[in-house]
């Protein structure tokens, strides 16, 4: 840790301000009979993070794991989950969530992240918004790209380089104010985002709209409307853009390859439809809009329209959830599902040619409309980073100080130093693996503690100098059934309630 006279502010890095990290827990499948030992749990994974915002843990997988194992990963409110392991060749690995009040409420079953992904839990002497924050931010602007290592499909965190990342922090109360304002301004961006989101609706009901109107045609095959291009370049293909295709983006430009010769690849016409023919299922089609010929690779089918259909319209429907069913029930192939074209051609079009132009027009307007839309989304995003690099430098205006930093410091120090005592203690209780202490120590411990209204689990496991291992649901049983008797010399009998808490464990409540 080290303080910046200049702005007040200090750099500390998460080893300093964290009091706990863990890997995550795949566990297993849930079964009827689940074992005593284990406990159904909702994991987070990787596909929820992308609508965490929205979602929540709503959609996290249903899986079961050792009981032992919830009393260390468990998530809990303001917790970090860092992904340490996916991503791709063009997605870094290292993406945050924060798990908050909301999430743990929502869910029955308790929360834990699979084993990809790390949990952090930090000091309460920082604020978990703002080291949140800059943490998104951080990945969001690349800066933890040079920590991390790339096979194939996969990337990897360095995890210990992560936990060195130097985070700039003013003091405590400066630290809240600036986390409240990027999270509001955050909101605020993403229910716009979220309004451009739903422009896609609009595209769908102008699918639903034209292709629902059959006033004077019934559905059609494509054979009649689509001719395939199979013409390869040759020679000449060097200074040629190169040209795949993406489930979201359509034809999107080729990165470079160590590929020396594409003479074998096809031609690609502006307007031509291109198509992987093993991913077309789910939605890898798009129309080329560039303004020169371009290439694809020999493995794609290239197609193009020679009569009179809307090529906005039926790529809108070849992309739906109808059109996707017409496809996958027209692929073919006993390993992976191929659609060739001649099945293609097959494909049932619900064609009203009298309202093509009147489609084509709509759809041209619509995605213009999309075009300006995303422009709109991006430069949001670059507002966002920016903003928030200014307050991360110390560029607007802040009340941190010298003093109020020092102050910090010391109390992280203490923190920390607290969170090292508690686990030397943990690990200097003698084990008692399934034994309780004997029923008199129990009843001692009662007696004893009769100024008390109540006492956790883990206050008996202290009192006795034992960690008591044992499934907490037998733990009840075998209380009740030892306390169910008078315990002191006056005449009043003395009974143990027992109760569940999802924070604290088992609660044992003294009632006279």
């Amino acid at each position: 840790m080290k303080s910046n006279k200049k702005n007040g502010w200090g750099f500390v890095s998460l080893e300093d301000i964290a009091i706990h990290t863990l890997g995550g827990d795949w566990g297993s499948e849930v079964k009827s009979n689940i074992n005593p030992s284990f406990i159904q749990v909702k994991v987070i994974r990787g596909t929820d993070y992308k609508f965490w915002s929205r979602d929540k843990a709503f959609n996290a997988a249903k899986r079961a794991i050792k009981k032992d194992s919830l009393k260390k990963r468990e998530l809990l409110a303001n917790d970090i989950v860092v992904e340490i392991s996916g991503g791709g060749p063009d997605q870094p690995v290292g993406r945050v969530i924060q798990i908050d009040n909301e999430t743990i409420l929502s869910e029955q079953s308790p929360l834990v992240c699979s084993n990809f992904f790390r949990q952090i839990r930090l000091s309460g002497a920082v604020n978990p918004n703002y080291i949140y924050h800059f943490l998104n931010f951080s990945y969001l602007s690349g800066h933890f790209n040079n920590i991390q290592t790339q096979t194939t499909n996969l990337r990897n965190l360095n995890f210990n380089e992560y936990l060195k990342t130097p985070i700039p922090i003013p003091d405590l109360s400066t630290q809240s104010i600036f986390a409240d304002k990027i999270g509001s301004l955050k909101q605020r961006i993403e229910q716009i985002k979220a309004r451009i989101e739903n422009l896609s609706l609009i595209g769908d009901r102008l699918l639903s709209y034209f292709t629902e109107h059959n006033i004077n045609d019934s559905n059609l095959s494509l054979g009649d409307y689509l001719e395939q291009s199979n013409d390869r370049i040759g020679k000449g293909f060097e200074k040629l853009l190169k040209v795949g295709v993406d489930n979201f983006k359509g034809v999107i430009p080729l990165r470079s390859t160590r590929k020396s010769n594409f003479s074998t690849y096809k031609v690609v016409l502006p307007g031509d439809f291109v198509y992987n023919p093993m991913r077309i299922n789910i939605g890898s089609i798009g129309i080329y809009n560039g303004e020169k010929l371009a290439i694809t690779s020999p493995d794609y089918v290239v197609f193009r329209i020679k009569d009179t259909i809307s090529p906005l319209l039926l790529l809108k429907f070849l992309k739906s959830d109808i059109g996707l069913k017409e496809i996958n029930s027209l692929t073919r192939g006993s390993v992976r599902s191929r659609l060739y074209f001649s099945s293609l051609l097959q494909l049932s079009f619900p064609l009203n040619r009298e309202l093509q132009e009147q489609a084509n027009l709509s759809l041209v307007l619509f995605n213009k409309l999309i075009v300006k839309a995303n422009l709109i989304s991006t430069k949001l995003d670059t507002f966002f980073l920016d903003y928030q690099e200014k307050i991360f430098k110390g560029e607007i205006s802040n009340k941190s100080t010298e003093k109020g930093i020092k102050l910090l410091f010391d109390e992280i120090q203490e923190h920390k130093a607290l969170s090292i005592s508690i686990e030397k203690m943990k690990k200097s209780i003698k084990k008692v693996p399934t034994k309780l202490p004997d029923i008199e120590v129990i009843k001692e411990i009662i007696q004893s503690n009769f100024n008390k209204n109540s006492f956790t689990f883990q206050d008996l496991e202290k009192l006795v100098y034992a960690r008591i291992e044992i499934d907490y649901d037998d733990l009840k049983d075998i209380l009740f059934n030892y306390l169910r008797e008078p315990i002191g010399d006056d005449s009043s009998e003395v009974f143990l309630e027992i109760e569940d808490s999802k924070k604290d464990g088992l609660i044992f409540k003294i009632a006279k």
